[in-house]
């Protein structure tokens, strides 16, 4: 159902091999998926209250006409090696309740759920949602407190079996940036301007005890920083939005092949030039792949992002450049 006159896109892209598709009704196939989620006692339990039963076609036919009829449904979707399917649904609502069930055990664990929170938070921006309400999260489903609050959400008021989560969006507009440490590509400013629009530097500095290193990922080459007693990984600071954090999340190929971790950083302020200490999020690449040598194009775009901030590059990258350039 169009919110606030604005029609609803057809896809929401999660990042690689994962989406969100417009509920357009329910197939033969689509129902039995869904079906297999919501006989499951534990999500009824999850989803509904502890008494819940397991849901018949009827009763998911109903739910879904309702969740159709008033907000904007969708399919979260992975692609599977043979085309993407199902494997949850979400709901966004007029006033922001966000009804989500990812359904394979399979797939839970693996920060879907937060891939997928905090698109619709981007999108109840598009809509002009002034706050988002989680109707009821029942305290004993401890994954999904922790889901919500981990998006920026906050525990509002008691319900009879557990709490309401907030999030105010005018209010998160102003104070949601989260420092990011850029050490490779995203250090350059011609490339985080298409990527993340909205990000600002905001200073410079070094990663003690950390070591750059090139290893395989994917489809190429990339950088990423180890723990090495006594090393130096030159770093600049952004500061990013969620929408930001969620366009980064897709270039990383996050959690797959980076994972995320919260690091205690101290830098300079390019505005100001003082020191300052302050949490950030780094990416770094998840363990099993070979270090091995990158190609030319990759260290020029990482090169041209230390000139850009003024770093020296260390002899991981000043090394490659000049063989790259012989």
């Amino acid at each position: 159902m169009p919110i606030n006159h604005i029609s609803q896109p057809e896809y929401i892209s999660l990042g690689p091999g994962l989406r969100l598709r417009r509920f357009s009704g329910l197939t033969p196939a689509l129902s039995a998926s869904a079906l297999a989620w919501y006989r499951d006692p534990e999500t009824a339990r999850l989803v509904d209250s502890p008494s819940a039963k397991p849901y018949t076609p009827e009763r998911l036919e109903r739910m879904y006409s309702y969740l159709h009829q008033n907000g904007e449904l969708y399919w979260i979707e992975e692609d599977r090696g043979q085309g993407f399917a199902p494997i949850g649904d979400v709901c966004l609502l007029p006033g922001g309740d966000l009804p989500i069930v990812v359904g394979p055990e399979e797939c839970r664990g693996r920060g879907i759920g937060r891939r997928v929170v905090r698109a619709l938070i981007a999108r109840a921006r598009e809509l002009d949602f002034p706050a988002m309400t989680v109707k009821e999260i029942y305290r004993y489903n401890e994954g999904s407190r922790r889901l919500f609050l981990s998006c920026g959400f906050r525990e509002g008021e008691r319900t009879p079996e557990g709490s309401r989560f907030v999030l105010d969006l005018e209010k998160a507009m102003g104070d949601s940036r989260r420092l990011y440490v850029a050490y490779g590509s995203n250090l350059n400013r011609v490339e985080m301007a298409v990527r993340c629009p909205q990000a600002q530097a905001v200073g410079v500095g070094e990663l003690r005890d950390y070591r750059l290193v090139f290893r395989a990922g994917g489809r190429g080459v990339y950088l990423t920083v180890e723990p090495c007693e006594g090393g130096v990984a030159p770093m600049a600071l952004w500061a990013v939005t969620p929408e930001d954090e969620l366009a980064l999340d897709e270039y990383e190929v996050y959690p797959e092949l980076y994972s995320k971790e919260e690091i205690q950083v101290e830098f300079q302020e390019l505005a100001t030039g003082r020191t300052r200490r302050a949490e950030a999020f780094v990416y770094v690449m998840v363990p099993g792949h070979v270090e091995t040598e990158p190609g030319r194009e990759y260290v020029e775009r990482c090169l041209a992002g230390y000139r850009d901030f003024g770093l020296k590059p260390g002899p991981e990258l000043k090394k490659r450049g000049k063989e790259e350039l012989a």
